[in-house]
């Protein structure tokens, strides 16, 4: 919703919803595959300074519980892509370009 007007200028230039929405999606899915790697490597590097500075707490990491986290990580930023997106193909060209 922050690009509002850009997608109101791409929707006056003829874009179809299922472009704008195609596009929305894999803007979040590129966003949210940043955010997963450096999730991961905080992780990794947390785990390994709290397993050095206190070895008596083990940290485990299943790769199912990786793989879930992952699944619902990626599900997540699909459905809140997908929310503003259909509001952003209701939106006329003209308001969004004024910024109403």
């Amino acid at each position: 919703m922050e690009r509002r007007r850009e997608y109101g200028i791409i929707k006056a230039m003829g874009a179809r919803g299922n472009h704008l929405l195609s596009n929305a999606v894999q803007q979040t899915l590129i966003i949210a595959m940043i955010g997963l790697v450096a999730g991961g490597t905080l992780f990794v590097l947390g785990r390994a300074y709290i397993m050095w500075a206190r070895p008596q707490f083990v940290i485990l990491a299943s790769p199912e519980s990786i793989g879930r986290a992952l699944i619902a990580a990626i599900l997540m930023a699909v459905v809140a892509a997908i929310i503003p997106a259909r509001r952003l193909i209701r939106l006329e060209p003209a308001v969004a370009y004024r910024g109403g």
